[in-house]
């Protein structure tokens, strides 16, 4: 069965199950259970089991008891992680699935005007390789959500606007060619847009992205739209 897309996942204000379950278990001071966890944040044991494992395997969490008989449940703290959600898989490795976009968000923040090629050198480390491709299509979906303006031409470079820095999570790019900022727990591109003329975006390669007209005069994006554009080589 395909993965749900991370806004399709996402209940309410207080984020995904796993956010629940971090989020209760970084605040927490004493030792817990995994009923202590269920209880709190409404998660249930098949989805806050398997992720507790994965964080002890990780270093995230340490075992304080194991439990002495069938009733009990096993006691485990708190010992370090990051404000977000740590992903490891179910050994506890690292998952880099995704880091180029983390690595990228926060070059953004930190580069002021960057190219395509500045970017990708900026978010690659010994871990995660950013090649200019991936580095071209981030900035691509960024300017189409409203998130970058485009400073020069030669060679060409952006801006992450002040106004869009909504938090430390970077903005995804789901496989769907959406945009879903899990600071703002919402899709942010495409929009609707009202009126027969829609914005026009300096994305990487010169093009602006087309728009199919909708009955009543509105401007959505057609089903082709969101695919890969070449970015430039600057």
């Amino acid at each position: 069965m395909s993965r749900k897309p991370i806004d399709q996942v996402v209940k309410g204000r207080d984020g995904t199950p796993r956010e629940r379950v971090w989020k209760f278990i970084r605040g927490r001071k004493e030792a817990f259970t995994v009923r202590d966890i269920s209880d709190a944040v409404k998660v249930n044991y098949g989805l806050s089991r398997p992720y507790l494992k994965s964080l002890v395997l990780a270093g995230y969490v340490g075992l304080v008891r194991l439990p002495q008989k069938v009733t009990d449940f096993t006691t485990y703290k708190f010992i370090k992680g990051p404000m977000t959600p740590p992903r490891v898989r179910k050994d506890g490795s690292p998952v880099t699935q995704g880091s180029g976009q983390e690595n990228m968000w926060r070059s953004m923040k930190m580069l002021g005007a960057f190219s395509t090629s500045e970017l990708a050198i900026a978010s690659s480390s010994d871990e995660v390789t950013v090649s200019g491709g991936t580095a071209s299509s981030y900035i691509t979906m960024l300017v189409k959500a409203g998130y970058l303006r485009k400073v020069s031409e030669v060679p060409s470079r952006w801006v992450l606007l002040t106004a869009k820095r909504t938090g430390p999570l970077a903005p995804m790019v789901q496989r769907v060619k959406h945009v879903y900022d899990p600071n703002l727990k919402k899709v942010v591109w495409p929009l609707l847009v009202d009126g027969g003329t829609p914005p026009r975006h300096d994305v990487p390669g010169g093009r602006s992205p087309s728009y199919a007209k909708a009955p009543g005069g509105q401007s959505v994006l057609p089903h082709s739209e969101g695919r890969s554009e070449k970015g430039d080589r600057s």
